[in-house]
């Protein structure tokens, strides 16, 4: 996906809670927090809370009640345009 123009929308069901899920985002973001070229920082799709960046995958992740949302894309897409599409995707 990375080294092609792709982007790519998984979703899967959520068993968590959201607050499991926004736990799980949070140890996300802190166990990338030292890497090099950057790690993976909190942002908000559509009121839910989520992570964008990372240098080994470039995604912007979610979660809601019931959906695990991962918007993934070419390094050729800037983070915040990638921000933007995630906020366009109609939730389940």
């Amino acid at each position: 996906i990375m080294q092609t123009d792709a982007i790519v929308l998984f979703e899967l069901p959520n068993t968590m809670t959201l607050k499991d899920s926004k736990q799980n985002i949070l140890d996300a973001i802190n166990s990338t927090k030292n890497d090099v070229g950057g790690g993976l920082q909190p942002i908000e799709i559509n009121g839910y809370f989520g992570c964008a960046g990372g240098n080994i995958y470039h995604a912007v992740t979610w979660y809601t009640e019931t959906t695990y949302y991962q918007l993934a894309a070419s390094l050729k897409l800037p983070l915040p345009q990638l921000e933007e599409i995630a906020n366009s995707i109609p939730l389940k």
